[in-house]
């Protein structure tokens, strides 16, 4: 603590040229966590979206289906799925329970025929994920158990219209070809960049269960929690409910490969700016530090006359870079807590013409990790600074002019 008092005391001594420095951590400090908080509500918001549009927070499967999903797709599929959904939906926690089965095949309508890759669910639960891309008409609905919903690209390729009636043809599990018809309810735009635009369609369950030969069988099962943050609490459960039932099950970030690429990537950035940031402040401070030693030669000299040994002189120094760390780094937390607030209660930021608006949700962890690497940095930068003064002979010093 002595040292540490000391430390403040030179700092306040030379308070303007400590200044220029703090100044220029804090802005840097701010710098990081602006763009900490930003990557971090796009991913939670992008996270979210696919949780709830497409993977659910878990998604359960028989044992083997994922690894001979692609030659034997219906040879591992879950029966009675309806007493598993029973046991999952006594979870704490578990909201619903979504049974899907996945096909593929030839879509026909009078004119044109193309592939299409769909799925089949129970309306009721399918309806309670986010399928607020439809463009055009309603959702299925059991009521009408023959209604699809198709993907824009798909309706394009078929010449299709709302209320035209489709043929679905695919292999059954045993080999044969079956079909059904199916009548266009709704369109859904997936975006002219994804591939399933032009593929994708979504029926009835019991409709693609007669199409495919399978009985009442269905090849997974997707678990919706009330919260994100639960899956740590939940998922040991889940394991001991697939363990007991001969079936294995996946998070939705070990499905979701692009995202966790593109997280990655902007991660990586953030490194990098990080990176320039603290090789520009580990200058500035070690800067900063070698003319305080220039300045205090002959103090340096005084004490280590009066009895104060090599190690504590090298303290000195030390703890009068981490302070100058510390106090920057907390400044720079405060000011990026304010910028963050200003740009939440502007609206965000604004991305053009998609109308989409970035706010900053900073992160506890992040900020007390980046801080720390700011303290550390500042004192690493004037340990140079420290070895030399505390090698300095007594008459060099106190010579020194």
């Amino acid at each position: 603590m002595f040292y540490f008092k000391l430390g403040l005391r030179n700092i306040i001594r030379n308070f303007r040229k400590t200044m220029l420095t703090m100044a220029t951590l804090t802005i840097g400090m701010a710098a990081i966590l602006l763009y900490n908080g930003s990557n971090a509500y796009v991913f939670g918001q992008f996270s979210e979206n696919l949780i709830r549009s497409e993977y659910g927070h878990f998604q359960i499967y028989k044992s083997g289906y994922l690894a001979n999903v692609d030659d034997h797709p219906y040879d591992h599929l879950i029966e009675g799925y309806r007493e598993i959904s029973g046991e999952l939906m006594k979870i704490p926690g578990v909201k619903f329970v979504a049974p899907r089965l996945s096909f593929s095949g030839l879509i026909a309508s009078d004119n044109t025929s193309t592939t299409i890759y769909g799925q089949a669910g129970n309306p009721r639960q399918e309806n309670k994920f986010w399928h607020n891309t439809i463009s055009n008409g309603s959702f299925i609905s059991s009521d009408d158990p023959e209604g699809i919903l198709a993907g824009k690209g798909l309706v394009r390729r078929l010449s299709g219209e709302l209320g035209d009636t489709f043929t679905i043809m695919a292999t059954m599990k045993g080999k044969g070809l079956n079909g059904i018809d199916v009548k266009l309810k709704g369109v859904i735009d997936l975006g002219e960049a994804d591939a399933r635009n032009k593929m994708y369609g979504l029926v009835n369950l019991d409709r693609a269960q007669h199409l495919l030969g399978v009985g009442q069988s269905v090849d997974r099962l997707l678990v919706m929690l009330d919260n994100t943050a639960k899956m740590q609490k939940v998922e040991p459960e889940i394991r001991e409910i697939c363990s007991n039932n001969g079936l294995e099950y996946r998070r939705w970030d070990e499905l979701a490969v692009v995202f966790k690429g593109i997280r990655d990537m902007f991660k990586m950035n953030e490194y990098i700016l990080c990176g320039i940031i603290i090789s520009i402040l580990t200058f500035i401070i070690a800067n900063t530090m070698s003319m305080n030693l220039l300045e205090r030669m002959r103090e340096i000299g005084t004490i280590r006359a009066l009895g104060t040994n090599r190690k504590r002189v090298m303290y000195i120094f030390l703890a009068e870079s981490s302070l100058i760390g510390l106090i920057g780094s907390f400044a720079g937390i405060i000011l990026g807590l304010l910028l963050a607030l200003c740009i939440n209660l502007t609206g965000g930021i604004y991305h053009g013409p998609s109308g989409y608006h970035t706010f900053i949700a900073p992160q506890l962890q992040g900020i007390l990790i980046y801080m720390l690497v700011f303290i550390l940095d500042a004192a690493v930068s004037a340990l140079m600074t420290a070895r030399r003064a505390s090698r300095m002979y007594i008459a060099e010093t106190l010579r020194y002019i």
